[in-house]
């Protein structure tokens, strides 16, 4: 592979005549606020005033790999489009800042050099082509007057955002702050000044061009750069490498449509999901277990060896995304039927929890039931089993998951890889039994559940107390339908109390469900009263707690004692 690299000046890339291209399959423009006030700062940083005047310091800002023979008009950009899109957002904003105060000729020379070119025939095109879904970029950024246009995508969203800050940046208020400039500034000054930007951005600002004759070679050169620092994430590495190989764009294109759905349903709910988190998880599903840093390093493995193609495999990511999405996000409606309540309860313990490791088998688990390979009834047996697991062990236990990550990837491929009900039963029920082994000790249980506290100004248990009396509750009226539409935790010895230590006030031995009203109408210090508002409780849990206390008096060894006996009652029934 031959290839050249040398440093460049934007001057020297852009006068010439010759069109970037950035092609459909790299990632969209995503520089956000910081990353534009980082370069902003750096760009200022590099005028040095004098006595004289203004002079400018060489900065580098990365490499820049490109592909295309030295006599083709059109160079694909295979990396550093994104320096490339600011750095044209920066020249046009500052033309334009020109032009506004009469500085016409020089405004549409420049402009017409880095911005927009003409061939021989006289057809212009622009510098830079980004082929985005829209002509938003183009309308807004590069043509020297003008045009009211609305974004039409979340890309065209944040080029927005960037060109209206950049163009803020290098208003005449800016700038003399910026370069410590007192009283009225002059039109004249100002002029100064923004042709002390543009000498500075095309002829002392720098990237190291990389050449190569074909796109293959640069891409390889784009990983190696990439696996040594260039801020691409895995997935975006992803991303290009199948969007390059699906390159079927009519009468759409199917890939990038594909890409934007997953995209899009993945934010879709209260609690988004990112795509490499994602990725990683479907990833598991099918091949061996890796770690986000060697993401790409194992999806190339598998491509090399021909077990990816790009359309099916990027059709299943697809496909699969609004299934991770209720897992992680489940609501109410995704499973309507009366006999699929207990999958959104457990779903919905495992959120509480904000555990993840297990999200993976879960996949597996919801394409197993609809790959008709596992019925209703395992699938939510199999969910109760992982959400009284995890309840013990993770929110209570807050043990370390020591090999379960592994266990749960394992169990998730082997499940993806079988078509036979009875293997998919054994797989499942391999995985449960090696969970069973790692159930937290009585012991320990119950120590970790006495330490669960509720009160003013520490609440961070309070969802999963909730879910604790709900569970409690539901165990109580032998019913998994039960959901309270008005819940709110009772403190039985009142906060106020001031001779008492708050952690006896706010365990869970001290505290009861309440509906909010009762609650407010229970904010009392004496037992014998609050016992009587109890009484309008419609909670099983209350009502049994009201048949058990015949005395008038609530002391911190009531509540020690019944921590100890909620703590016991999860362990050996309600979480068993």
């Amino acid at each position: 592979m031959n290839f050249q690299a040398e440093p460049v000046t934007i001057n020297a890339l852009l006068s010439v005549s010759k069109q970037y291209f950035i092609p459909r399959y790299q990632r969209e423009f995503s520089w956000t606020k910081e990353n534009i006030d980082e370069l902003w700062s750096d760009l200022i940083n590099s005028i040095i005033q004098t006595e004289s005047g203004y002079e400018c310091e060489e900065y580098f800002i990365g490499t820049l790999v490109l592909a295309g023979p030295d006599d083709s008009f059109e160079i694909e950009v295979v990396d550093g489009q994104q320096r490339l899109t600011v750095i044209t957002m920066l020249i046009s904003a500052l033309c334009r800042a020109l032009n506004s105060i009469g500085v016409v000729r020089a405004a549409q020379s420049t402009f017409e050099t880095y911005i927009k070119g003409s061939d021989r025939r006289g057809n212009e095109f622009a510098k830079l082509d980004k082929r985005s879904s829209t002509n938003y970029f183009q309308l807004l950024v590069q043509d020297l007057e003008p045009h009211q246009c609305i974004p039409q995508s979340e890309e065209d969203t944040l080029v927005k955002n960037a060109f209206d800050q950049i163009a803020k940046l290098v208003g005449k208020p800016s700038l003399k702050k910026l370069f410590g400039l007192t009283g009225k500034v002059s039109n004249e000054k100002y002029i100064e000044i923004l042709n002390i930007l543009l000498d500075l951005i095309v002829d002392h600002l720098k990237v190291i061009r990389v050449n190569v004759l074909n796109s293959d070679d640069a891409y390889t050169i784009f990983e190696i750069l990439n696996a040594r620092g260039i801020n691409l994430s895995p997935v975006d590495l992803i991303k290009n490498k199948v969007l390059q190989e699906w390159g079927t764009t009519y009468p759409i294109d199917f890939a990038k449509d594909r890409w934007n759905g997953i995209v899009s349903t993945l934010s879709s709910r209260e609690i988004s999901v990112g795509l490499e988190e994602y990725t990683i998880h479907h990833w598991t599903t099918k091949f061996a277990y890796t770690s986000k840093r060697n993401l790409y390093k194992a999806f190339k493995k598998q491509w090399d060896g021909g077990n990816l193609i790009a359309e099916d495999y990027l059709q299943e990511l697809h496909d699969d995304c609004l299934s991770y999405i209720k897992i992680v996000s489940p609501l109410s409606t995704d499973w309507p039927q009366a006999d699929q309540r207990d999958i959104f309860n457990s779903l919905s313990a495992l959120r509480v929890f904000n555990v993840s490791i297990m999200r993976s088998f879960l996949l597996s688990l919801f394409k197993a039931r609809n790959r008709g390979i596992l019925k209703q009834a395992k699938l939510i047996d199999t969910l109760k089993k992982i959400e009284n697991f995890h309840f013990m062990f993770n929110s209570i236990c807050s043990l370390r998951p020591s090999g379960i990550e592994g266990t749960y990837a394992k169990s998730a491929r082997k499940l993806s890889n079988t078509s036979d009900s009875r293997e998919a039963r054994e797989t499942i029920d391999e995985l449960l039994t090696t969970l069973s082994q790692k159930k937290p000790t009585q012991e320990n249980f119950i120590d970790k559940f006495n330490k669960l506290q509720f009160v003013n100004g520490n609440t961070s248990h309070k969802k999963l107390i909730q879910y604790i009396f709900i569970k409690f509750e539901r165990s109580l009226r032998n019913s998994n339908e039960f959901e309270p539409s008005d819940l709110s935790i009772e403190h039985i010895l009142s906060q106020s109390t001031s001779d008492i230590n708050k952690e006896i006030i706010g365990s869970i031995g001290n505290l009861l469900p309440l509906g909010q009203s009762w609650n407010g109408q229970a904010n009392v210090s004496d037992f014998s009263i609050k016992k009587q508002i109890y009484q309008n409780s419609d909670y099983r849990i209350v009502e049994e707690f009201l048949a058990s206390e015949t005395q008038d008096h609530w002391t911190p060894e009531n509540i020690s004692t019944r921590t100890n006996t909620l703590a016991l009652r999860a362990y050996t029934d309600v979480w068993n």
